[in-house]
C-alpha cells in the first residue's frame, strides 16, 4: 500500500501584520490550453490570409462579407488568445489591508482590480458554484474564466475568487482573512 503525503496548498500566502496578499496560480486545463494552441494555429492562417485575399480579391468574394467575417475572425481569436494565455500564465491575487479587500485576476503583469470596502463586504464562504452553461458569466468557467470557491455578498451582489483552489484550501485562506480584520 502506498502512503500519501498530504497535499501542499496551491497558493502563495504572505501574511504581515497589516496586510495579507495570496497569490493563487491558475490551476491549468491541459486539455483547453492544448485545444487552443492547436486551434490558434489554425486562426493565425485565417488571419494572414484573409486580409491578403481582400486586397487582391483574388476569390472575387463579396468585400462587406469578408470585413465582417474578419471582424468576427479577430474577435473570437482574441478571445481565444485571452484564454490560452490565461491557462498558461494567469494567476489571482488577494491582497487584504487596512479597511479594503482587492482582487485581481493578472496575466503576468497585466490584470484587472476591484477594491471592496471591508465594512461591505458580507458573508465570507466557501461556495462550490457549479457549471451553468445558460449563465454567460457561470459558462466561463469552463475555460477557466470567473467564478472561484470562495465568495462574499457586497451590496446586492455575489463575488467570488479562488478558482484555483480546493475546499480545504479556501476554509484555510478564508480563515487568514477573517483574522484581518
Amino acid at each position: 500500500m502506498a502512503r500519501i503525503d498530504p497535499p501542499k496548498p496551491h497558493s502563495v500566502i504572505l501574511d504581515e501584520p497589516g496586510r495579507l496578499e495570496i497569490t493563487i496560480p491558475v490551476r491549468t486545463n491541459w486539455f483547453v490550453a492544448c485545444f487552443l494552441g492547436a486551434w490558434l494555429t489554425g486562426w493565425l492562417v485565417g488571419e494572414v490570409t484573409v486580409p491578403i485575399t481582400m486586397v487582391t480579391n483574388a476569390q472575387k468574394a463579396p468585400l462587406p462579407f469578408m470585413i465582417f467575417w474578419l471582424t468576427a475572425w479577430t474577435v473570437g481569436g482574441g478571445f481565444a488568445i485571452m484564454v490560452f494565455l490565461w491557462q498558461i500564465l494567469g494567476r489571482e491575487i488577494i491582497r487584504v489591508e487596512n479597511n479594503s479587500i482587492m482582487t485581481k485576476r493578472a496575466i503576468g503583469p497585466w490584470g484587472r482590480a476591484h477594491e471592496f470596502d471591508r465594512e461591505h463586504v458580507k458573508n465570507l464562504r466557501v461556495d462550490p458554484h457549479g457549471i451553468n452553461f445558460f449563465d454567460s458569466a457561470s459558462a466561463l468557467k469552463f475555460w477557466g474564466l470567473g467564478g472561484g470557491l470562495i465568495a462574499f455578498d457586497y451590496g446586492s451582489k455575489t463575488f467570488r475568487f479562488g478558482r484555483g483552489i480546493d475546499e480545504p484550501e479556501a476554509r484555510r485562506i478564508i480563515e487568514l482573512m477573517e483574522r484581518h480584520r
